[in-house]
């Protein structure tokens, strides 16, 4: 996680976007290949700075937190006070080939829900309250 906090830090830092890491404690093992998961966040990250982009929020801001969940999971949260994602395509998001940015491949998300899925998880999204988006990635940990 620290190769990924330190990109995410200078990449929020180049943009002036606030970053706020939320780690939770104890968190259990996890059985991942390390570099595919990074770079699942880190699209997750450079989506929500670029988003940020889109809209004046004052500040900007990227908020990253890990738990535990009730059913033992990891449960990695990036949230932004970005623009948010209309609930006409919320749906459609993690197609691939599906983009809303004029220099983008629709590829990000799409990849990074095969990678959780790859490793046991999930990743969704949800609105962020009371603007943004969260994208939520949950792992299961190892017995």
């Amino acid at each position: 996680m620290s190769e990924v906090t330190e990109l995410a830090r200078s990449e929020a830092a180049r943009h002036e976007v606030s970053y706020e890491l939320d780690l939770g404690s104890d968190l259990p093992p996890l059985n991942i290949d390390g570099g595919q998961i990074q770079q699942a966040l880190l699209n997750l990250l450079w989506n929500a700075v670029h988003a940020l982009n889109v809209r004046a929020a004052d500040p900007k801001r990227v908020h990253i937190r890990t738990r535990v969940t009730p059913e033992q999971q990891i449960e990695i949260d990036v949230c932004d006070n970005g623009p948010g994602i209309p609930a006409a395509i919320a749906t459609r998001l993690f197609e691939p080939f599906f983009t809303t940015k004029e220099q983008g491949t629709g590829l990000g998300l799409a990849m990074s829900r095969t990678i959780a899925e790859a490793h046991g998880g999930t990743l969704s999204y949800r609105a962020n309250t009371p603007a943004g988006a969260c994208f939520i990635m949950r792992l299961p940990a190892t017995d």
